[in-house]
């Protein structure tokens, strides 16, 4: 029997208690009354290079109070696959915020972290992932398909007042391993890191509930069974439909997946992009997987991914390969729908690539429904080259033409990428803005001059200040 190297799963709760008001009971959302704290838990992992993957499911953390009261403060019935090896880089350990929880304040002597009794392993250098179990004596007694871990404090923490934090450390060092089954041990560890920068981009669903602000500045909560998160927008958001039609719209009770990162400023997730639609997991789309790219066959409508985060379901190698038809949505970085030529065109320099559909283990193929072109380093919202791939788009009638300055304003009959702060747009071209009409590209003079009698204008770029910094400005009959 072997003993893994040390491999921690550090699961912390950064409590903060703020104001007062009423309510109660866990995983509430709202404002905490004065007995209350409102709890964020993350998930992070220390381990070294022993692996390259580890793959958990993740579905509850309770905590224990010194009178042995349990309350729940994270539940995904449906179950949050982590590769805790993503947790870490080369800058040490990186964070994921799992869920907002409402704790009664207190003195809380343990936790319970509830995972599936399945995890799989890759190690260094191989593409293939090794199933394990978790060994018997960590058997849930209610419940023969999960695990249960407990982690008892060696000194009580206290939720009462001002910020506390705690972290539950998963130390593999002292975990057994018989090559089918393994041992787990876990132990309370240091405090979650305070840097912003360390947190890691998830996706979280729901339904939206308590919509405020106007745009690009919006609040609301993201409320999935008792969990209720608060998740705030701006500039940087991207919003779009899940099924490619134009003109997405937040409003309460619509369901939603979001891309972000939990915000201390905010005691929030900051949305970097909102899919509105989302079946949750429980349709066509509910195995995800984001990668890198390889092996793209365009003509055969098939690519390869290096796999960097999954949902839905454990992989069985590092590998997977994609499988595009007729009924597959695709869409650019900048969540504005493209042809299947346009998104294998892109996606020959795309650093990553999102796909979700349904996912056959037997052939280790993903038939997608969706395919969005991403960032690697979306944590940090976004980055990389540029390309017409990562801008929002707008269509509609022109006005207040102004040939000299370059200007006019549009009549919004269609956007995509981003919600418009009302019916028309500012657009601004410069000297990096593409002209061009359904055939031919044309000269800025061109342009302008036929700009009056067209009936309909479509321009690509970035929203600044409520104005569209044109990329491409184009004339459409």
């Amino acid at each position: 029997m072997n003993k893994l190297t040390r491999f921690p799963l550090l699961a912390a709760l950064a409590a903060l208690l703020v104001g007062c008001g009423g309510g109660g009971g866990a995983g509430g959302g709202g404002t905490p009354g004065p007995s209350e704290a409102t709890v964020a838990l993350f998930a992070t992992d220390n381990m070294n290079d022993a692996y390259d993957h580890v793959w958990v499911t993740l579905y509850g953390v309770d905590v224990v109070n010194r009178a042995g009261r349990v309350t729940n403060a994270f539940r995904d019935d449906a179950g949050r696959t982590v590769d805790l090896k993503s947790l870490r880089d080369a800058s040490g350990n990186r964070f994921l915020f799992l869920a907002n929880a409402r704790l009664t304040a207190g003195e809380y002597a343990s936790a319970r972290v509830s995972l599936s009794r399945n995890l799989s392993i890759v190690r260094t250098g191989s593409t293939v992932a090794e199933s394990r179990v978790f060994a018997a004596s960590a058997n849930d007694p209610t419940n023969a398909a999960l695990s249960l871990v407990t982690v008892g404090f060696s000194t009580p923490i206290n939720l009462g007042g001002g910020n506390r934090s705690l972290t539950l450390d998963f130390d593999l060092s002292r975990w057994n391993d018989d090559g089918a089954t393994v041992t787990p041990v876990v132990v309370s560890g240091p405090p979650v890191s305070g840097d912003g920068r360390r947190h890691e981009a998830e996706d979280y669903h729901g339904q939206v509930s308590g919509l405020t602000g106007t745009t690009p500045n919006f609040r609301f909560d993201l409320v999935r069974g008792a969990m209720s998160t608060p998740v705030v927008t701006d500039a940087n958001t991207r919003v779009y439909n899940g099924n490619g039609t134009p003109n997405a719209q937040l409003s309460v009770g619509v369901r939603v997946e979001v891309r972000g990162v939990f915000s201390a400023a905010d005691q929030a997730l900051r949305a970097s992009t909102i899919k509105i639609g989302d079946a949750s997991g429980s349709g066509e789309d509910r195995h995800h997987v984001k990668g890198a790219p390889t092996a793209i066959n365009a003509a055969a409508g098939t690519f390869d991914m290096t796999v960097h985060e999954v949902e839905g379901f454990l992989p069985g190698t590092t590998t997977i390969h994609v499988a595009t038809n007729e009924r597959t949505v695709f869409f650019s970085h900048g969540c504005v729908r493209m042809t299947a030529d346009e998104f294998y065109g892109a996606l020959a320099t795309a650093s990553f690539v999102e796909v979700e559909g349904v996912y056959d283990a037997a052939s280790q193929t993903l038939t997608a429904v969706k395919a969005k072109l991403e960032d690697s380093d979306d944590h940090q919202g976004g980055g990389g080259g540029g390309g017409d791939d990562r801008f929002v788009e707008v269509k509609g009638g022109a006005s207040a033409i102004d040939p000299s300055a370059g200007t006019f304003t549009i009549a919004i009959v269609e956007y995509e990428g981003f919600i418009p702060s009302g019916s028309t747009i500012a657009v601004q071209t410069n000297s990096a803005t593409r002209f061009r009409d359904k055939r031919n590209v044309l000269t800025r003079d061109a342009f302008f001059a036929a700009l009056p009698t067209a009936r309909r204008v479509k321009v690509e770029g970035t929203v600044q200040g409520g104005t569209m910094i044109a990329k491409s400005a184009k004339l459409e009959d």
